[in-house]
């Protein structure tokens, strides 16, 4: 409690330079938060990137005709093809129609079949229940909804079903895509795990939208060429096989270098904030100096002005921190991956503990006079 005691009377006695020193360190902060998390999220997209490369996915280029025209053999296809067992596929759906329950909450929504689940790992904790027609996971920061709560599924159009919230997705659950926004993050979404057949029963089926977003696993260049020629009889879409795997590839090539480029902008502000911030610290300790001194006089250990020192560093130190980690979560554009957390929280731990050892260094070698003669 002394140790405290001593550490705000610090504070006051250089309030001016705290304050000037807390506001440099908050934006060096920001800048270190930012850093440490787009380092964190490029791991996150290339572990992501890596496992799709091991499943050798190839997707379809859908062209839309003028005039659509889908014969009866076009669900047979499909069905052979979807709930067969053994195919290894998958496809992820946004659907529009919602219920009106779903309507009014304003949450989008996605299906997913297949081996979807398996390929970004979205339901780690097994929840999907084989039995069921639908498992329905919410994002990790809906907040409107609670595993429990029953929601309503099935579009407007058709029949609806009501079905209880089995878990949540793992924080920063993503998947990725050849078209439109790289990685679609879905911490802020319902994804409901089924089956073809399930989805087909409770909704309107939008044939040129599921083709769009059918994913083949592995299969043989014949079979899917088999496929597409089987569309292109039983409809006039035209579809053209295309290597998913490269295209997420070239992608993440691309959003390397972006990441490269931010993470020297990053790099140099931060170094040059940093150096500025350090140098006002070692200032507001050199002033503590003669203070430090007195207090050893009085019977203080080294041990007393460490804590004493820890406790100073901690009061200036963690706000700006603090709130340089909490603009980046209010950020619903900037998915903080849970790794980011406990190092941004290391390295603030770290550098506090390290700069309370330098008025112990200072006052071991130098004359505790010579302090005591600071103005």
């Amino acid at each position: 409690m002394n140790q405290l005691r001593f550490a705000f009377k610090d504070i006051i006695r250089n309030l001016a330079a705290v304050i000037l020193f807390m506001g440099m360190l908050a934006f060096a902060a920001t800048f270190l938060t930012v850093y440490v998390n787009e380092v964190m999220l490029y791991q996150d997209v290339l572990t992501k990137v890596e496992r799709v490369q091991e499943c050798e996915i190839v997707d379809f280029d859908v062209i839309h005709p003028a005039e659509l025209l889908i014969k009866p053999g076009m669900s047979d296809l499909l069905e052979r093809t979807l709930d067969a067992e053994g195919n290894d596929y998958y496809v992820v759906i946004e659907q529009i129609g919602l219920s009106s329950q779903l309507s009014e909450l304003g949450i989008p929504l996605y299906y997913g079949f297949g081996q979807f689940s398996e390929v970004y790992n979205l339901d780690p904790k097994r929840l999907q229940d084989s039995d069921a027609p639908f498992t329905v996971l919410i994002g990790s920061q809906i907040r409107n909804l609670a595993v429990g709560d029953v929601i309503t599924l099935g579009d407007k159009f058709s029949k609806t079903i009501d079905v209880p919230v089995a878990g949540r997705l793992p924080h920063n659950a993503s998947f990725l895509r050849s078209y439109g926004n790289f990685i679609e993050y879905l911490d802020n979404s319902i994804l409901v795990l089924t089956s073809f057949s399930a989805w087909q029963s409770y909704h309107l089926t939008d044939t040129g939208s599921l083709l769009q977003n059918l994913h083949f696993i592995g299969w043989q260049e014949k079979d899917i060429l088999a496929f597409a020629h089987g569309i292109e009889e039983a409809s006039t879409y035209k579809v053209r096989p295309k290597n998913f795997s490269e295209q997420i590839r070239e992608k993440a090539v691309i959003f390397r270098d972006s990441a490269a480029q931010s993470f020297s902008i990053y790099s140099l502000v931060f170094v040059l904030v940093s150096a500025a911030a350090v140098s006002n610290l070692l200032m507001l300790m050199e002033r503590n100096l003669r203070e430090y001194a007195i207090h050893r006089l009085y019977g203080a250990t080294l041990g007393d002005l460490y804590l004493r020192t820890l406790i100073y560093i901690a009061i200036i130190a963690l706000p700006p921190f603090a709130l340089g980690y909490w603009r980046l979560l209010r950020d619903p554009y900037f998915p903080v991956p849970p790794q980011s957390k406990l190092m941004i929280l290391g390295l603030a731990i770290l550098t506090i503990g390290i700069a309370a050892v330098y008025p112990m260094v200072k006052l071991k070698k130098q004359d505790i006079n010579a302090d005591l003669r600071r103005e």
